[in-house]
């Protein structure tokens, strides 16, 4: 996974997930997340919690994702912060992150609201264990390739350029 990255600032959150998975066998603990270890992802990194109705509610946002939505993502549903058009798929990829579970890789690009260039970004996904053991968490972050030209509206819709899944055993290998 870390060899898809192509920014290098998401490199230190995977390094990070994959030392503790290495150190415990299994897949990490939310508690046992130290930023420290991955402080020049934390701009770009978020945390979802998987609520009980089956829906997915931002537990912690990072700075690029407030300047590209203009408001903290940080106790919002998917709902509220998705489009339409997005909603099913981004859904659809926690969905699979948490239940296989897998690691994601996408580069995406996004269409912007008043027709400026496209941005194009990576993101991964990996699943996180809540205190009780079970997988109810994923760890995240998004990076673009430069600075959205369109800061603060979001995305009207998004292509998926490239996406790999990765299989938690292999990804300790």
């Amino acid at each position: 996974m870390v060899d898809d990255l192509r920014l290098p600032s998401l490199r230190p959150l995977v390094q990070h997930w994959l030392a503790l998975y290495r150190a415990s066998g299994t897949v990490p603990a939310l508690q046992d997340l130290d930023a420290l270890h991955f402080a020049p992802s934390m701009r770009h990194a978020w945390i979802i919690d998987a609520e009980a109705d089956g829906g997915f509610r931002f537990r912690l946002s990072g700075e690029a994702l407030i300047e590209w939505y203009g408001f903290s993502l940080k106790g919002k549903r998917y709902e509220e912060v998705f489009p339409d058009v997005t909603l099913p798929g981004v859904s659809a990829s926690t969905h699979r992150v948490l239940n296989t579970p897998a690691g994601v890789y996408q580069s995406m690009t996004a269409r912007m609201p008043d027709w400026t260039e496209p941005a194009r970004y990576e993101r991964i996904g990996l699943p996180l264990r809540n205190s009780s053991g079970r997988i109810a968490h994923m760890l995240g972050a998004t990076l673009f390739e430069k600075p959205p030209a369109y800061n603060g509206k979001g995305s009207i819709d998004t292509a998926l350029d490239t996406e790999h899944w990765y299989d938690i055993s292999d990804l300790a290998a």
